[in-house]
């Protein structure tokens, strides 16, 4: 199920202290078989999923506007995972 909040984006999350994070529940049946990476061009990083219950993934920005630029990097090759 997505997480929907007043920013329009499934899964962007503004964090309490500030900046957002790209934050998804995987279904448990999905977990053991999930694999994959996901490139973060912002910052030439990549990240596992392999494996994960839970998605979290720091897009390094408190502005609304970068981070919704950031999510669309990251959401799209996250949901061809799961």
């Amino acid at each position: 199920m997505d997480r929907f909040n007043s920013n329009g984006h499934p899964f962007l999350i503004e964090r309490p202290e500030g900046g957002f994070t790209f934050f998804r529940n995987v279904q448990p049946r999905l977990k053991s078989v999930l694999s994959g990476e996901v490139k973060l061009p912002w910052n030439g990083a990549i990240r596992s999923i392999s494996g994960r219950g839970t998605i979290k993934i720091a897009l390094g920005t408190r502005d609304l506007r970068l981070a919704r630029k950031r999510w669309l990097d990251a959401h799209p090759q996250v949901d061809g995972h799961v």
